[in-house]
């Protein structure tokens, strides 16, 4: 239980914020991070990073006992002794994403989109610079997702 006066919870980005230019973390910053924790006061890193990311993030923020990633759309509870726990998954389906990129383009022009579909740290990131309707391939890490994986 926190102490009065002391923060409920503590929020933050990660990359360019924790995450220095460089790629790294301080010991600094996980030591006070740390503390934090100690204290009782819940960690909870923020980033726009996709699911195949969560082992990097984990490592970046290691005090973190919840992960917000992907602009929110996956949220991880990281404190469960057994394992993190995925509390919520949500993503945009093909056919949705086609429709955002097709309304976008049309008001701002041709766009280059990369779409991370699959989980595993492995897993390629596919897209091309393509007008709307064209089909996306892939990048040169793998094949393009069956439709059951790109929804």
């Amino acid at each position: 239980m926190p102490r009065p006066g002391l923060p409920k919870l503590v929020a933050t980005d990660l990359d360019g914020t924790l995450v220095r230019s460089d790629d790294t973390v301080s010991e600094f910053t996980h030591q006070v991070l740390d503390r934090v924790r100690a204290a009782g006061i819940p960690v909870v890193g923020a980033t726009g990073r996709g699911p195949r990311l969560a082992e990097l993030t984990r490592n970046d923020i290691r005090a973190a006992d919840y992960l917000v990633m992907a602009g929110g759309g996956r949220v991880i509870d990281q404190s469960d002794p057994v394992g993190p726990v995925v509390l919520r998954d949500e993503r945009l389906s093909g056919a949705v994403l086609a429709t955002l990129i097709t309304e976008l383009e049309a008001k701002v022009g041709p766009l280059t989109v990369m779409v991370e579909a699959l989980d595993s740290p492995d897993s390629p990131l596919w897209g091309t610079s393509t007008r709307s309707g064209a089909t996306p391939t892939a990048s040169s890490s793998g094949p393009a997702p069956s439709a059951s994986a790109a929804t």
